[in-house]
């Protein structure tokens, strides 16, 4: 279960990365 939650906070991350302006 623990897994499941790291892998949500990659997927976030990288939504969050993907939306910075550059």
């Amino acid at each position: 279960m623990l897994h499941q939650f790291f892998l949500s906070i990659q997927i976030f991350c990288e939504f969050l990365f993907e939306g910075l302006p550059t």
